[in-house]
């Protein structure tokens, strides 16, 4: 089992090619949180690094600092990672293990968070968003995580908005056979070495591939096509070259709409 956050960073990247960005990032001290604790990172380890000679850019929660939980200088430092993937054209692949946000940084955090949710939101279409939930995804958390393109789970890990069980019944909503079932918010779930396999496996985090795969889905994944009555023959040999050519993930396969 993968403890350590970077631990799993270095699962996915080639030999010695991960350089942390923000190391000495520590607690912004704010009105209502006058004594920041400073600890180094701030709860979540972000960076770059090299995945089959590819640039992708990474960021991992540790929960042994703070509970990872998201403060301002630990969102300031998602929102400079997200912005320089934009720039560049790569894929970002996020580890998720936190309890929430600080509530002692109040609103200061909370605006954090929704400009976090504004540059996803940009980044949406241009790169590859991929996540890992390795334990809790609490409060706000859960909408951001929601944005990314690819959601994995483990099984022991969970997945709430307010509580882990809001609802009055027998049912456990936050829980990954919850969400990748019933909510179908997630895309696979499995153990932790599984989900780090499936990671590792992903062949769009060549931007090669990424840009190819991606004009195809927009061209032949959508209108007519999607529902397999395409509009004209060039639609139907453009797909059946996509689909024979490019390795594809068969996601959310035990979703079933309700």
């Amino acid at each position: 089992m993968l403890e350590k956050a970077r631990e799993k960073i270095e699962a996915l990247v080639d030999d010695n090619s991960f350089v942390e960005i923000g190391a000495d990032a520590t607690a912004i001290a704010t009105d209502y949180n006058p004594v920041a604790p400073q600890e180094a990172s701030d709860g979540v380890i972000t960076g770059h690094g090299l995945v089959d000679g590819s640039l992708t850019f990474f960021y991992a929660q540790d929960e042994d600092v703070l509970g990872g939980s998201l403060g301002s200088a630990h969102i300031h430092k998602l929102k400079h990672l997200y912005d320089m993937a934009i720039r560049l054209g790569a894929p970002i692949v996020g580890f998720i293990n936190s309890s929430g946000v600080r509530i002692q940084e109040s609103f200061d955090v909370m605006e954090n968070m929704a400009e976090l949710c504004q540059v996803s939101q940009k980044a949406s279409g241009r790169v590859p968003q991929i996540l890992g939930i390795f334990g809790r995804c609490a409060g706000v958390l859960s909408v951001f995580a929601s944005m990314h393109d690819f959601v994995y789970m483990t099984d022991d890990s969970q997945m709430f908005l307010q509580s882990p069980n809001a609802l009055d019944s027998d049912v456990d909503t936050s829980t990954a056979d919850y969400q990748y079932r019933v909510a179908g918010n997630v895309d696979e779930i499995g153990s932790e070495l599984e989900m780090i396999c499936v990671l590792c496996c992903q062949r769009f985090l060549d931007p090669t591939v990424r840009e190819d795969s991606s004009r195809a889905v927009s061209m032949t994944l959508t209108g007519e096509c999607w529902s397999l009555r395409p509009r004209d023959r060039q639609s139907v040999i453009f797909a059946r070259r996509f689909l024979t050519s490019t390795c594809l993930f068969r996601l959310k396969k035990a979703f079933i709409p309700r």
